[in-house]
C-alpha cells in the first residue's frame, strides 16, 4: 500500500496507517495514544507521503547515547524585495451574488525590461552563501517565500547552487504558475551536489482579499475595497508530503492560507506530527500578535512541531495603512516568525541593507509520554532557534529591485 499506507490489511481508500515524529501531549485524543503510528483517513480525503531521505542519518538516540548537536542551518531569501501594485489584477470581475477573482503576476521576475534567469539568480544566491560561509560552516536549506519563482526557476536554480555547495540539502520555495493556475509549496532534495528528489505540495486553500486587506496592502487601483476577491488558482489533489532529513528533522511546507484553514489536511498533519515545518506566506509583517503567529501556536501545541512563518519583504512594505508608518516601530521588516513548543516565539527582522537571514536550529531530545503513561525513550526531536544572522550580497544584481 505504499507509499499511501503501511499498512496492508485495510485498503488506503478507507483508512491509511503511516509512521509519526511527535506524540502531542495536550488533549485527550487518539493521537495522543501512539509513539510511532499515525491512523489517517482514506487517501480520498487528503493524501500523505513520506519522502525518505537519500541518505539518512543516524537513528534517533536512545538512552544514553551520545546526542548529535550539530544545528539545522536556514537561509531565508525574502524575495521579491519590492512588489509594485501592477503585480495584482482581476481576473474575473465580480457579479451580483458572486465574489470577484485576482491573479498574481510576477513582475518581479518578468519585467518589462529584464527576465531573471536561473543562472542570474543562481548567481545572486551563490554570493550570499559566500558571504554566509564568514559565520557558518554549512547551509543546510534555502528557503523562498510563496509564489516568490516558478516552478521551472526553481529546478534549474537547485541544480546549479548545488554544484556550488555540496552542503545544501534542501530548496524549498513557493512557485507559482498563471497556466496551470497552481500556487505551490516546491522541495527540492539535495546529496552531494545532486538533486535526488523533486515534489510539489499545492496550496489547499484559496487566499481571499476583502476590504481591509485591499486597503492595507494598496491595491484599490486594481481590486474595488468594496468587493471580494479570490485566488484564482485551482484546487485538487489535496496531498501533504513529509521529507526526513539527514539529521532526523522530519520537515513539510504549508503556503499561507493551509497554515489557518482546518480541513482537510491540518487533522493528517496532527496525527503524523512533522518536528519543522515551513510556512511559506505572501503576507505582510510576522508580528506575534498577528494571525499566522495564532495559527502557528495551535500546531506548536498540537503536535508539538516548530514552525517557520516567512514572507517576501515586498509584501512587509506594502502592508501599512495609508499614511501610515510600518508597523511596529519606524523601519521595522518583520519578515519571519518562529514558533516552538512551550510558548517561545522570535520575530526575526532583516536589517536595511541585508539581503538574507540565516537561523541556526539547534537539535535537542526530550521524552514524550503517550496519554496511557508510556514513555518514547526520549527520542522525539526538537528544534529551538540559537541564532539568527543578516546576510547581505557583495554585490546588487542590477535587475534586483530593493528598498
Amino acid at each position: 500500500m505504499l507509499p499511501h499506507s503501511i499498512c496492508s490489511l485495510v485498503a488506503p481508500e478507507t483508512a491509511c496507517v503511516q509512521h509519526k515524529a511527535n506524540t502531542p501531549e495536550v488533549g485527550c485524543t487518539l493521537r495522543s495514544l501512539s509513539h510511532n503510528l499515525a491512523l489517517l483517513p482514506g487517501r480520498g480525503v487528503v493524501e500523505t507521503e513520506w519522502r525518505m531521505s537519500p541518505a539518512p542519518g543516524p537513528q534517533v538516540p536512545k538512552l544514553g547515547r551520545q546526542i548529535e548537536n550539530r544545528p539545522f542551518n536556514v537561509m531565508l531569501i525574502p524575495f521579491p524585495y519590492v512588489i509594485h501594485g501592477e503585480s495584482f489584477g482581476v481576473s474575473r470581475q465580480p457579479e451580483v451574488g458572486a465574489d470577484g477573482y485576482f491573479c498574481v503576476q510576477q513582475t518581479w521576475l518578468f519585467g518589462q525590461d529584464h527576465t531573471v534567469s536561473a543562472i542570474e539568480l543562481a548567481q545572486f544566491v551563490i554570493d550570499l552563501l559566500t558571504s554566509a560561509r564568514k559565520n557558518f560552516s554549512s547551509i543546510d536549506a534555502i528557503v523562498f517565500p510563496e509564489a516568490s519563482l516558478t516552478p521551472s526557476l526553481i529546478n534549474d536554480l537547485a541544480v546549479i547552487i548545488a554544484r556550488f555547495d555540496h552542503s545544501l540539502e534542501f530548496v524549498i520555495g513557493g512557485v507559482l504558475d498563471n497556466y496551470s493556475k497552481t500556487n505551490e509549496a516546491c522541495v527540492i532534495v539535495l546529496d552531494g551536489g545532486e538533486v535526488v528528489d523533486t515534489y510539489a505540495q499545492r496550496k489547499h486553500h484559496r487566499w481571499k482579499l476583502d476590504e481591509a486587506q485591499i486597503t492595507n496592502y494598496h491595491l484599490g487601483h486594481a481590486l474595488h475595497p468594496k468587493n471580494q476577491y479570490w485566488e484564482d488558482i485551482d484546487l485538487w489533489g489535496r496531498k501533504v508530503h513529509f521529507s526526513v532529513s539527514k539529521g532526523d528533522a522530519v520537515i513539510t511546507a504549508l503556503v499561507c492560507e493551509d497554515l489557518a484553514r482546518a480541513d482537510p489536511v491540518m487533522p493528517a498533519l496532527a496525527s503524523i506530527g512533522p518536528n519543522l515545518i515551513f510556512a511559506l506566506l505572501m503576507d505582510g509583517p510576522q508580528l506575534i500578535g498577528r494571525w499566522s503567529s495564532r495559527h502557528a501556536t495551535s500546531l506548536a501545541d498540537d503536535p508539538g512541531a516548530a514552525i517557520l512563518t516567512f514572507t517576501c519583504l515586498g509584501m512587509v512594505l506594502r502592508s501599512k495603512a495609508p499614511g501610515k508608518p510600518l508597523p511596529g516601530s519606524s523601519g521595522r521588516r518583520c519578515i519571519a516568525l518562529w514558533r516552538q513548543p512551550g510558548g517561545d516565539a522570535h520575530e526575526i527582522d532583516l536589517p536595511p541593507g541585508a539581503h538574507a537571514m540565516v537561523l541556526s536550529l539547534s537539535p535537542f531530545h526530550k521524552t514524550q509520554v503517550a496519554l496511557d503513561l508510556r514513555e518514547d525513550g526520549c527520542v522525539a526531536q526538537r528544534y529551538t532557534v540559537s541564532s539568527a544572522q543578516a546576510i547581505s550580497a557583495h554585490t546588487t544584481p542590477p535587475w534586483l529591485e530593493i528598498l
